[in-house]
């Protein structure tokens, strides 16, 4: 695998975070299109731009202002990704 390989991941929610600005090299903007409330977990489903959807998932009151249709940069550490082909 080299830089630049188109390969397929998989990262668990709990792994993928809301970041304020694109801190890390594996961040990606994307749409929010769902909030799911499951008693003190939240899920967010979210939208890249080419239609793939993410989920994120959180707990506690720092959420409570976002709404469907915000812009979110998500992202997550390279040591949570598995790489599934490449």
């Amino acid at each position: 695998m080299k830089k630049g390989d188109e390969i397929l991941f998989s990262i668990r929610p709990e792994n993928v975070q809301f970041y304020e600005s694109k801190a890390t090299p594996f961040t990606v903007s994307t749409t929010l299109r769902e909030i799911i409330y499951a008693g003190a977990i939240i899920k967010f489903i979210c939208e890249t731009p080419s239609g793939q959807r993410l989920i994120v998932q959180a707990s506690g009151d720092r959420f409570s202002a976002v709404k469907e249709g915000d812009e979110m940069i998500i992202g997550w550490e390279a040591k949570h990704a598995i790489v599934l082909s490449a």
